[in-house]
């Protein structure tokens, strides 16, 4: 079974011998899309459309109402983190704003701006179980108290796209692109673990792709890391044209990241160009549930699995609820199989602003 060992730190990988290995591990990453099939779960996702509506799958399901005030209004929210009663809204703006679990506006994480203990943009925000709260800007990691006073930040050499928490140690995605390779391109995904103090521990280059043009292409919602009470499982999408689909999810284990499960969506998955017609955006595994945020032929596409008992259920543009809304389910609580999403707020007249939308709290039954 193919392993990526976390031994060597790779900051800066420039030498002809890792290039190679790259581009042999491109091969093999390709022809791993087919071959690890045999050794692997395998779950087929159909090319169908389920009537089933939010309410037949959930357990529980609360809104809240999040306070339309001065300095709360969000634009479109990115993430949301839920610790100590309090909800953790990433927007677009690169806020972070807090609000008690009734709704309730309480104040914006940190501080805006370019210096010491101030952030520029939050790309991502990870909280431990102690509810240190972590916020990547950039190339900086800040450290928040649960009670959002400041503690620490470190500057990096890399962008800092996505975060989790494995106990008190973090662990970061950063994506390399547009490095020339002979007359292509290659883009390199890292996975970097950190100690308590925010030192760089450990590396492991987990994908390297060549390509003919020096593109990029990213998905707004960020959800690569999973942890649920089986440990943590990682999927990172390319969302460039390839002539296979990167199917698979992997298990960050103490010293590994191992593929542990594959997708197979029904065919066509290519055009008659030999073009994929699927983007697989997002894995989101729960301790019941597996969810697949994807796309077929640029339609949005959200796949349910129950793990328990091996249906599946695929849904055209998100899960309908009784309200007529078609909701995409965002992992809140994996553990406890608890998702959420995000309900528009309610426009009145051009006189007023919009209100601020719910978070709707699912947990799945």
């Amino acid at each position: 079974m193919l392993k990526y060992r976390f031994k060597n730190l790779i900051l800066f990988p420039s030498s002809f011998k890792l290039l190679i290995v790259c581009i042999v591990f491109l091969y093999l990453s390709a022809a791993c899309s087919n071959s690890i099939s045999n050794d692997l779960h395998s779950i087929d996702i159909p090319d169908t459309d389920s009537e089933l509506l939010i309410e037949d799958l959930a357990k529980s399901i609360k809104y809240i109402q999040l306070e339309t005030t001065d300095g709360s209004y969000l634009t479109s929210i990115m993430e949301v983190k839920y610790s100590n009663g309090n909800l953790y809204v990433r927007d677009v703006s690169g806020k972070v704003l807090i609000f008690d679990s009734e709704g309730k506006f309480l104040n914006i994480l940190g501080k805006l701006g370019d210096g010491p203990e101030e952030y520029s943009r939050a790309y991502s925000v990870a909280i431990d179980n102690s509810g240190l709260i972590y916020l990547g800007s950039q190339r900086k990691l800040q450290v928040y108290s649960n009670e959002h006073e400041f503690i620490k930040e470190k500057k990096f050499p890399f962008f800092i796209q996505y975060l989790s928490v494995e106990g008190s140690e973090p662990l970061v995605i950063s994506k390399k692109s547009g490095i020339q390779v002979g007359t292509g391109y290659s883009s390199q995904t890292f996975v970097y673990s950190l100690n308590t103090s925010l030192d760089l521990i450990d590396s492991v280059l987990f994908r390297t792709e060549i390509h003919k043009k020096n593109t990029y292409s990213g998905f707004t919602t960020k959800n690569y890391i999973s942890k649920n009470n089986n440990g943590l499982f990682l999927y990172t999408p390319v969302l460039i044209s390839e002539k296979f689909i990167r199917d698979t999810l992997y298990k960050i284990d103490a010293d590994s990241v191992v593929p542990i499960m594959k997708f197979n969506f029904e065919d066509p998955t290519m055009s008659s160009d030999d073009v994929k017609t699927i983007d697989l955006y997002n894995v989101m595994y729960s301790t019941s549930y597996l969810l697949c945020q994807y796309s077929r032929n640029k339609i949005p596409m959200l796949f349910i699995y129950n793990i328990d008992n091996g249906i599946g259920y695929n849904f055209k543009r998100g899960i309908l609820n009784e309200q007529g809304n078609r909701l995409q389910l965002k992992p809140l609580d994996l553990a406890n199989d608890i998702f959420y999403f995000i309900q528009e707020g309610v426009f009145f007249d051009s006189s007023s602003e919009e209100l601020n939308p719910s978070i709707g709290i699912v947990e799945l039954k």
